[in-house]
């Protein structure tokens, strides 16, 4: 359920994005790499001999992972919305055949 990829560079500049919408693209590609950066800060923060490789920001209705390497940053969002319909169908057929027990 992959909604878009951008590639953005160390300075911010996007390389690459599949989104449809400018507008959105530049939003993700201005506020994600600045929260991966704080987010390697921590980890270097708690042990100075580690380093950030993957970030994933949940929210309702999608989920964004982030790979932070040196020289660029990939932002991939995806729906969740049939993910979690499919949990609960999953969930509600496992409690109804745990009730017929």
């Amino acid at each position: 359920n992959v909604i878009g990829i951008i590639i953005v560079d160390i300075d911010g500049n996007i390389l690459h994005s599949t989104l449809p919408n400018e507008e959105i693209t530049s939003k993700y590609a201005g506020q994600i790499p600045s929260l991966a950066s704080m987010a390697r800060s921590a980890v270097r923060e708690l042990d100075n001999e580690n380093d950030l490789r993957m970030l994933r920001i949940r929210s309702q209705v999608s989920e964004i992972i982030v790979l932070a390497e040196t020289k660029f940053t990939l932002i991939v969002i995806q729906s969740i919305a049939l993910s979690i319909e499919s949990k609960d169908n999953e969930n509600g057929a496992f409690e109804n055949s745990e009730a017929t027990k």
